[in-house]
């Protein structure tokens, strides 16, 4: 029981840290548009604690090649809602238990230009880490989506990111040391293609952290408009 109520805690403030899945443009979605996404991905989790103080010293190739959380699957799913003609509202929520929300403004282009710009503010935590041990985990960062449409259904986007993340002890360990605040920032980067009109597939990579040129997750994504509260 031990060993397992120990994985779940890894789980879920290593994997669970943060959510990278965008499957997003430039666009917004628009006025009273409501649209589902469902995600699967993997990637370099445990590496992207990211770049935060437990990886200082660490060789890359030795977390990589001695941590077993590394590459484990997460599934996620969002919700996005235009609240006008060039503003969204996305939440989102993932397998390792991490929970975010998005506003997204579009400053360029409009439902049929060729290129469209967008700029976003999200923030999230991770309610697993505090239940499971003690920690506290607010992430927030600030997007900005860019995309080229050559086509009615075929968009080509890149999605820069700069962001923090502020990790707080809550709960005093059993060793009687004192509660800690350990807060870091890093430059992100995910790129991808999305296929479809209404109903979109995406296929993204994402780089984060320190390290940032190699693959921090790969993506696959599903979109469609849905009626709920209609």
């Amino acid at each position: 029981m031990k060993h397992f109520l120990l994985a779940g805690f890894l789980l879920v403030t290593q994997c669970g840290c943060l959510t990278l899945t965008t499957a997003e443009t430039g666009r917004t979605a628009g006025e009273d548009t409501k649209e589902l996404t469902v995600s699967a991905a993997s990637g370099a989790y445990a590496d992207l604690s990211i770049g935060g103080p437990n990886d200082d010293g660490i060789p890359q190739e030795d977390r990589e090649r001695n941590d077993p959380l590394n590459y484990v699957p997460i599934v996620e799913a969002s919700g996005v809602v235009g609240i006008g003609d060039r503003t969204d509202l996305r939440v989102r929520g993932n397998s390792a238990m991490f929970l975010a929300a998005r506003v997204k403004q579009q400053l360029v282009g409009t439902p049929t230009s060729l290129f469209a710009a967008s700029v976003g503010l999200e923030g999230g935590v991770n309610p697993g880490a505090l239940l499971a041990g003690g920690v506290a985990y607010l992430y927030g960062t600030v997007p900005l989506y860019l995309s080229l449409h050559p086509r009615e259904n075929v968009a080509l986007y890149a999605v820069p990111r700069y962001a923090i993340t502020n990790i707080t002890t809550v709960a005093r360990p059993p060793d009687g040391t004192r509660s800690g605040t350990a807060r870091w920032s890093y430059p992100g980067l995910t790129y991808g293609v999305g296929i479809g009109t209404r109903r979109r597939v995406f296929v993204e990579v994402s780089h984060l952290g320190r390290g940032a040129f190699a693959p921090s997750q790969v993506a696959v994504a599903f979109s469609t408009p849905v009626n709920w509260g209609d």
